[in-house]
């Protein structure tokens, strides 16, 4: 059981927004926020593009345009940590 699916089955009554293909890259819940968001790992978000197929180069493109572009425009987005520095 990966973190996202014990954070939902731990707070089942929340609607968490959940980005599509990364769900092994949830590191955890903020609990602090109406309603909770869920955290995610950059590098572990790039690791989920690497693991389909995309060379590092293109993961990271491919983040940094398609995904972390389009969340300020979602209403109570999930929260992007970065741990890693490229």
């Amino acid at each position: 059981m990966n973190k996202l699916q014990q954070i939902l089955e731990n707070f089942p009554d929340e609607g968490f927004i959940i980005v599509d293909g990364y769900d092994n890259a949830v590191i955890g819940v903020d609990t602090n926020s109406t309603p909770m968001r869920l955290v995610y790992s950059v590098s572990e978000m790039i690791q989920c593009l690497i693991d389909e197929g995309m060379t590092e180069d293109d993961a990271i493109d491919h983040y940094e345009y398609n995904t972390v572009r389009s969340l300020p425009y979602v209403e109570n987005a999930p929260i992007l940590v970065n741990t890693d520095f490229f």
